[in-house]
């Protein structure tokens, strides 16, 4: 009997062996993910910006205004399909190979250090705001507060380093800082206060202040493959329609953006940031459309409004708030970003 007992330890040994050898291998996939979205990323934006430099924008906007709903869906998903795969992918891989308690030890705290170590997570991803939603819902779900989830939905495409670069070479100097502190004072301002107002109404309605976390399975080289398999899946199915929807209906408002400029030039702007706050654009599209909006003689301050609006976010990712904290989140994000694109936006002006 006492050999058996001493030979239970020795039994269980390779068994947590094969654990972290497992864990070690799901975090290996997780980090190539993520490498392999910022190399494709990079090299696409790093064409842009040298099209850019050689005045020769290459990016069209043509395509995503089409009144043809399901034509403007088509080009949108053409665009955005290898990076909401990559989003996919990563979202569902970390649900797995990351521990809540790690999640919470770097992004659960209320202060700004993890607001910045969110931001710095989500700013070299360089994602639309519809493609990050899949890693914002898995890092809320596995243990990080609403606020830094948040900064990192809004700094993927708020903070991406080439739109920024772009818009500096692109536009006036003035309207290129206005973007920038329009995008740290969203990532930095709103994500905390949509934060706050979440665990302020669970605390009122007596619930703890953070959802609930999804708990930790042992995780083994024998269960690892099926794990990974089944939470891709259930990312993609939970992230995929929504989007489309999202898409298809902001596709009804996207054609509309050439008519921005029509009226007094507050009430411009105002329906700029409106709009560009709903309708869903491919990374660095807002570019062309501001530019085409100049073109046409809109007031530099709908430019801004559509910098600013259109990428942080729009109805798919406004969607998603929705199903993961509800209708008031969402809300507050909306009308925060509108406001603060609509402010920066008259700060512009006209000329």
């Amino acid at each position: 009997m006492s050999s058996e007992s001493r030979a239970a330890p020795s039994e269980r040994r390779p068994l947590a062996g094969e654990g972290a050898v497992a864990r070690y291998l799901g975090l290996a996939l997780l980090l190539g993910l993520v490498l392999g979205l910022i190399c494709v990323k990079w090299s696409a934006s790093s064409r842009v910006l040298s099209s850019a430099a050689d005045h020769a924008l290459d990016i069209k906007s043509a395509p995503y205004l089409n009144p043809a709903m399901l034509a403007a869906t088509y080009a949108y998903f053409s665009k955005v399909g290898l990076a909401l795969t990559f989003g996919i992918f990563i979202g569902g891989t970390l649900r797995v190979v990351v521990s809540p308690t790690k999640v919470a030890e770097w992004l659960g705290g209320r202060g700004a250090r993890s607001l910045l170590r969110g931001a710095l997570a989500g700013a070299p991803l360089m994602l639309c705001s519809c493609c990050v939603t899949p890693i914002f819902s898995s890092l809320h779900r596995r243990g990080a507060r609403l606020g830094p989830s948040l900064s990192v939905l809004f700094a993927a495409p708020a903070l991406n380093i080439a739109s920024l670069v772009l818009t500096f070479m692109a536009f006036p100097v003035k309207v290129a800082i206005l973007r920038a502190l329009a995008a740290l004072t969203i990532v930095f301002g709103v994500a905390p206060l949509a934060g706050r107002i979440f665990e302020s109404a669970r605390r009122s309605e007596g619930q703890p202040e953070t959802c609930t976390v999804e708990p930790e399975e042992p995780l083994t080289l024998k269960t690892l493959p099926a794990r990974w398999a089944r939470s891709v899946l259930h990312t993609a199915v939970t992230t995929i329609p929504i989007v489309f929807a999202g898409v298809l209906l902001s596709s009804l408002l996207l054609p509309r953006v050439s008519s921005l400029s029509s009226g007094g030039i507050l009430l411009a702007i105002v329906v700029a940031a409106l709009v560009a706050s709903v309708v869903a654009l491919p990374t660095f599209v807002e570019i062309p459309i501001a530019l085409s909006l100049l073109a046409a003689g809109a007031p530099a301050g709908v430019a801004v409004a559509v910098l600013i609006a259109g990428p942080v976010i729009n109805l798919p990712s406004l969607m998603v708030i929705v199903r993961e904290v509800g209708a008031r989140v969402a809300l507050t994000v909306f009308l925060s970003v509108w406001l603060l694109a609509s402010l920066f936006g008259w700060i512009a002006g006209g000329t």
